[in-house]
């Protein structure tokens, strides 16, 4: 490794970290936009007998509210630290995820890498991005998903493997099924 892309990775690393521990300090996810409304999902898949009224996004709040359950019980979710901390780490997980399918895709273009770790860095900084990490919503696991379903067709273009053909048809079918506005 160059001594510019050990500089660059460890700019990465700091922008990540910095990012998700700014998130923790300034951000309470439990007072949200839709907190209220999306909250009722995960109770529901955790077993509480509550009717819901939004069916989208069952695989992203279902992994949550496992996420959720390994954690202990919570009677009150808003304002609860345990539950903010949570979602959080559950949405920087997949934004792990989305970067790690974002920096192969552009690999795969034959992008410099010094540059791929640069503009990552920046992405945890973009608005859009911050916020979706701080929300309790789907959009998270959609962009854990859509790099990877992306650089996934271009293997499968240049190797046209089985292995490759399944995994692309399991996260794409994941990707349509989370939510009609992602879809």
């Amino acid at each position: 490794m160059q001594a510019k892309e050990k500089i660059s990775f460890i700019f990465l690393f700091f922008s990540t970290i910095s990012s998700y521990f700014l998130g923790l300090a300034y951000y309470d996810s439990t007072r949200g936009l839709d907190f209220n409304r999306y909250i009722q999902n995960v109770k529901f898949l955790q077993g509480e007998n509550i009717n819901i009224y939004d069916g989208q996004g069952t695989i992203y709040y279902y992994i949550l509210s496992k996420f959720l359950d390994s954690l202990g019980d919570f009677d009150n979710h808003i304002g609860n630290l345990f539950v903010n901390n949570s979602i959080q780490f559950f949405n920087f997980v997949l934004f792990i995820i989305g970067m790690f399918g974002l920096y192969f895709l552009m690999i795969e273009n034959n992008k410099d890498k010094t540059e791929v770790l640069i503009a990552l860095s920046i992405l945890c900084f973009f608005p859009p991005a911050f916020y979706f990490r701080l929300t309790m919503k789907p959009e998270a696991m959609a962009f854990a998903i859509m790099p990877w379903c992306i650089y996934l067709t271009y293997r499968y273009i240049s190797e046209k493997k089985l292995h490759i053909t399944l995994t692309l048809a399991f996260l794409m079918a994941t990707l349509l099924s989370l939510k009609a506005s992602i879809t």
